[in-house]
């Protein structure tokens, strides 16, 4: 059955808006990046300063072991603090995007049909073990923590060859920048890559659900367009088939499998109300999925990000550490909502030993820790019910 040519428009734009996301979340990180590079930057410059001669350092043996201590810790926390947060962010982007992808081919299909699809509902757990599936034997922050290894070798290098007396100021500052372009450079093919992976294994879990039995290999044709991708662009491959190609074919890949409809006559203008049995207008996306039951928490859509607590914080971002926790602990983002909004009590501020400041609000579902000052969601957990009839004065 041929590929409506609307229907994969459809797909693709789904496909697009993903990575358009990726790009959008990774600017942190590489924020991230150049303020490393700028630190070193000012470091290099103090040292040639102080110790130069003729352009070159020149530094006893023990004031080389001392500097060398010193970049060595300088870099080691730069790359620890990079490694983090790209671990982070990638992780966030290729949730949103796996559900995403799910929900939304799901939508597109549905809304053209008649007779409309039958398919699974998301699960945290799935969407964990699609992400973090191992290609090669390695998970993708794997991947991100040995390439964030290797920058530090190579800065380790170019630091010791300036120390030695081999290298001007101007030629290590080419080097540091060459570096941290190659690390930005890593760090985008990886989210890309990764990002293909997940959505093409949304694609064929959504497919497979709805009962789908082919697919279409799909490649974004433009002049650099690998002979490979551009040679299976268009073929149709049973969506069961184990020797179909893997996308991503290749690191930074664009291509995507198009899931066949199930049933013939696809079309994105009405469909049929199954109540009335009366063709109605095309739903949009939110209605479509208001009627089928789907909440932001299974497809990990950041319901929470944007809307201000009861003390005119506004949420920004949701750590990891409180993903991990409120699927553990089972704390529904409702209630997370819910306590920031309408808390039965805010605590005052609080700050650790390490300066980290947090205010706790609770609700009666839910108890969350904030950072008052980047708007960022700690952790949740549930309100215990003693500790919510007391403070509701019960």
């Amino acid at each position: 059955m041929k590929i409506d040519p609307e229907y994969q428009k459809l797909v693709l734009q789904i496909k697009q808006d993903g990575e358009k996301y990726a790009d959008q979340q990774m600017q942190a990180v590489y924020g991230e990046q150049k303020s490393s590079l700028n630190e070193l930057h000012k470091y290099l410059g103090l040292l040639y300063v102080k110790n130069a001669v003729n352009g070159l350092l020149n530094v006893t043996s023990v004031q080389k072991r001392a500097a060398l201590a010193d970049v060595d810790e300088q870099i080691l926390s730069a790359e620890k603090s990079i490694g983090s947060a790209e671990a982070q962010a990638v992780s966030g982007i290729l949730k949103h995007n796996y559900g995403d992808m799910y929900y939304k081919t799901a939508y597109v299909m549905d809304s053209g049909l008649k007779a409309g699809i039958k398919f699974g509902m998301l699960k945290p757990e799935y969407i964990d073990a699609a992400v973090k599936s191992p290609v090669d034997g390695e998970i993708f922050s794997d991947r991100i923590w040995n390439n964030k290894a290797a920058v530090a070798d190579k800065l380790k290098q170019s630091f010791v060859g300036a120390m030695n007396g081999d290298t001007t100021i101007d030629q290590i500052g080419r080097e540091i920048q060459h570096i941290f372009n190659v690390q930005a450079y890593e760090s985008q093919r990886l989210v890309h890559t990764e990002n293909a992976r997940v959505q093409s294994a949304a694609i064929d879990d959504i497919g497979k659900s709805a009962g789908c039995s082919q697919q279409m290999f799909c490649a974004t044709l433009e002049a650099n367009t690998c002979a490979e991708c551009a040679g299976y662009d268009g073929k149709y491959f049973d969506i069961d088939d184990d020797s179909k190609p893997d996308i991503p074919v290749h690191p930074e890949c664009r291509c995507v499998y198009i899931n066949v409809p199930p049933v013939s006559g696809w079309a994105p203008q009405k469909r049929r109300d199954n109540e009335t049995g009366k063709d109605i207008g095309y739903k949009n996306y939110a209605e479509w999925a208001a009627e089928k039951g789907i909440n932001n928490d299974n497809e990990y859509e950041n319901n929470l990000v944007g809307i201000q607590t009861s003390n005119g914080i506004t949420v920004t971002e949701l750590s990891q550490h409180f993903g991990e926790r409120s699927i553990e602990r089972d704390v529904e983002r409702k209630h997370v909502a819910d306590a920031l909004t309408n808390p039965l009590k805010v605590d005052n501020i609080r700050t650790d030993k390490q300066g980290r400041r947090s205010q706790r609000f609770i609700g009666e579902k839910a108890t969350v820790n904030i950072n008052p000052d980047t708007g960022a969601i700690i952790t949740a957990w549930k309100t215990s019910k003693g500790k919510a009839k007391k403070l509701k004065g019960g």
